[in-house]
């Protein structure tokens, strides 16, 4: 049996922001303990207009009490480069790809994973 994950609701840098909230962080104090040389670079990470480096997460996930893993499955790059990788590795994907990313306009994130999730009728 799979385990589903929960759509992601947020990006990256939303999750951050709201999770750094709830503890009550400053954007000084996580920044300090990221290592960066000024809050500059975390609001970027926050607003979207930047992409931590793998090697933040770790130290990122500590800060904020949570895991790499979930603060990864905020982060859209790695299934994006996944998609490319695969369309290189098989070009007739594409095609494919091209069909769900139409069906799914009309859907939500959960009914898409229901969607393909459905055991075959075989």
């Amino acid at each position: 049996m799979r385990i589903l994950r929960k759509a992601v609701k947020q990006s990256l840098g939303e999750f951050i922001r709201q999770r750094r909230d709830q503890l009550g962080l400053t954007q000084r104090v996580v920044a300090l303990h990221l290592g960066f040389k000024s809050i500059a670079h975390l609001s970027d990470i926050e607003g979207g207009n930047r992409n931590p480096g793998p090697e933040v997460f770790p130290k990122l996930a500590e800060i904020l009490q949570t895991t790499v893993e979930i603060l990864k499955d905020h982060d859209a790059r790695a299934p994006i480069q996944e998609a490319k990788d695969l369309f290189e590795q098989r070009p007739e994907m594409v095609a494919a790809f091209r069909r769900v990313l139409t069906q799914a306009r009309d859907l939500t994130p959960d009914q898409l994973i229901q969607r393909i999730e459905r055991p075959n009728p075989d």
